[in-house]
């Protein structure tokens, strides 16, 4: 009897059986709205921009240091703080998310930062940025290029 159990059980792994019509949960992170600002003329930086969303029942935490984008030699999460009427764009280190919380990416506030952009980006076309968080999990979003 336990052997055609057994038997029944292997069956119905081998063929997809019960496992494959489980739901896979959602990403945790996900980059919502996203956009990426078409760069200056001449310039080989921009600034991508949305709702940065942590879609899990438990905090995540955002490796920075392994941002990244094909089309970009360097992809760093920036605030732009307002101190004594200057404003200051200063590089972000850590970001850590609690469940179901969202930070905006917007003009004078958080951001991302493509550096070294290849090639030129234009609007209409796509831009492709890859995050991970500090269990290993990789998330890309795929971002617009629109006007300034």
């Amino acid at each position: 009897m336990i052997v055609k159990v057994l038997l029944v059980a292997t069956t119905l792994l081998l063929l997809g059986g019960p496992a494959r019509t489980e739901r896979l949960p959602a990403p945790c992170l996900m980059l919502e709205q996203g956009w990426v600002r078409a760069p200056v003329a001449g310039r080989d930086m921009t600034a991508a921009y949305g709702q940065l969303h942590n879609n899990c029942r438990v905090a995540v935490e955002l490796r920075l240091d392994r941002l990244s984008s094909l089309q970009a030699d360097k992809v760093a999460l920036h605030r732009t703080d307002v101190v004594d009427g200057v404003s200051r764009m200063r590089q972000v280190t850590e970001l850590q998310l609690a469940p179901d919380e969202q930070v905006t990416l917007s003009p004078g506030g958080f951001h991302l930062m493509l550096h070294g952009l290849k090639p030129a980006l234009t609007v209409g076309s796509e831009v492709a940025i890859q995050l991970e968080d500090s269990l290993g999990r990789v998330y890309v979003a795929y971002l617009p290029v629109r006007a300034r």
